[in-house]
């Protein structure tokens, strides 16, 4: 059998985290097996509908290295298909028309089944060939008795009553396709092989097998992923770190890295936890993948970021940079400050959890004046302090800087005026980077060159030579 998959997203806000791990768990799948994976939104509600979020699903998706084997359909497009079949349906007698109002059918649904505990309300219109001028919807014929089966690769074996399963709306009374008929012919023209999605699909699955035979066409596999929970193991939501895939992109993360981690969760990778999309391509099993629901942790994330960080090339963190700029609107720094920064960048690079960490830890070289002067006046120098600076900066080397020099000559200074490395290394922090909380004190000499430390050194004593 020619493997198909495909991911459908609807257009109605960003690229959730969970539903970029099911589109990669298709396009794997369709990748392993030579087949073809197809995107395709589900933009049928057009009151909810969004343009901007479509293209950051679409953005979202090739960040993550997901491409469509062919162009992105529109379900809306095809609304015309989905109302022929629904009218064949009901030439067939496998569906009907049904004049009951929405609230007509509830009451009358809940009254019957409250007198008839174990029996399933049946519209009046079931057998009815009748024809009114008055408005309808188009209900599925649904069986009355027996069950409803699907085996599910990953869920295995499920069985549902079919006295659960009522006759479902096909066509809204407005003449508009519901979505159980809209995805159900969709992927049969589509000829979709394999529906790998969330869990919280599985009664759908059951509605829409219904389609699937009163139509007699042939039922694709069925795969359905556990949801993510947060560490808790409550629902995953946005106050455990769940966000839109670009806030990940925006936040500094390598796309590697988020990939990576949303392939670790729910399938585990043979031997190692880090792993590339072409690695996960060859070695993906769907039959593999938990049962249970995987928790999403943000730190194994940060984990797995720094590690691509630090492990990276050159040439990929570069363009891992301008990417993150680019999506921040931050392109002056990638333009300006690149290039500042770049003999140092193996440093920065080792320290880094996120891209933005090298933003912020690489601060004090590429800072304006006004910028730093702000930084430093956050605090307050003691005159002590204040002194052992004058004393440092009038014996510094004066040229020809090199690590090994550096280092003796504040060895000899700490030495000379009996005091411990902080007493001089805290004011010179504050003084050069506007923080306590930066690089040693050698490695931000050499970064910043000998003409730039003296220069700040100078300058905030002469500002604060009261």
């Amino acid at each position: 059998m020619s493997v198909v998959t495909r991911f459908a997203p609807s257009p109605t806000g960003y690229l959730h985290i969970g539903g970029a791990r099911t589109a990669l768990f298709n396009f794997i799948f369709s990748k392993i097996n030579k087949g073809k994976f197809l995107l395709r939104i589900e933009d049928t509600d057009r009151e909810r509908w969004s343009k901007e979020a479509e293209t950051a699903i679409f953005e979202g998706l090739s960040w993550l290295g997901i491409e469509p084997d062919v162009a992105p359909i529109s379900q809306y497009s095809r609304k015309n298909r989905h109302l022929e079949v629904a009218t064949e349906m009901v030439k067939k007698g496998t569906a009907y028309r049904c004049y009951l109002s929405q609230e007509e059918y509830r009451a009358r649904k809940e009254e019957f089944e409250g007198n008839n505990p174990g029996k399933r309300f049946l519209s009046p219109w079931r057998n009815s060939l009748s024809t009114e001028n008055k408005p309808f919807v188009i209900r599925i014929k649904a069986p009355i008795s027996g069950m409803t089966i699907i085996s599910d690769i990953i869920q295995g074996k499920i069985v549902w009553n079919n006295k659960v399963l009522d006759d479902f709306v096909l066509v809204r009374s407005n003449n508009d396709p519901t979505y159980m008929l809209s995805v159900v012919v969709d992927d049969k023209d589509m000829e979709i092989s394999h529906v790998i999605r969330g869990d919280d699909h599985l009664t759908n699955a059951a509605r829409q097998s219904l389609i699937f035979e009163a139509n007699n066409w042939k039922l694709p596999n069925f795969a359905h992923i556990p949801l993510l929970h947060g560490s808790d193991g409550t629902k995953l939501s946005k106050r455990h770190g769940a966000l839109g895939i670009e806030s990940y992109k925006q936040e500094g993360y390598p796309n590697k890295a988020v990939i990576n981690y949303l392939l670790g969760l729910g399938w585990s990778y043979p031997e190692t936890e880090v792993f590339s999309l072409n690695d996960a391509i060859r070695h993906f099993d769907l039959k593999k993948l938990n049962k249970s629901p995987a928790r999403f942790d943000k730190d194994k994330l940060l984990h797995l970021s720094s590690t691509y960080i630090r492990n990276s090339t050159e040439k990929e963190l570069k363009e891992w940079l301008n990417e993150w700029a680019l999506s921040v609107n931050r392109q002056d720094f990638y333009r300006k400050v690149f290039n500042i920064i770049s003999d140092g960048l193996g440093f920065f690079q080792s320290r880094a959890k996120t891209l933005i960490d090298i933003l912020e830890d690489s601060f004090f070289i590429h800072c304006q004046n006004n910028e730093l002067y702000q930084k430093q006046d956050m605090f307050e120098l003691t005159r002590k302090q204040i002194t052992l600076v004058k004393k440092y900066v009038r014996q510094i080397p004066s040229d020809n800087w090199n690590r090994d020099l550096l280092l003796s000559n504040l060895n000899l200074f700490i030495k000379h005026n009996n005091i411990p490395i902080k007493e001089i290394g805290i004011p010179l922090r504050i003084i050069l980077t506007g923080s306590k909380n930066s690089p040693g004190i050698i490695d931000i000499l050499m970064l910043l060159g000998d003409d730039a430390s003296k220069s700040r050194i100078t300058d905030y004593l002469a500002r604060h030579n009261n």
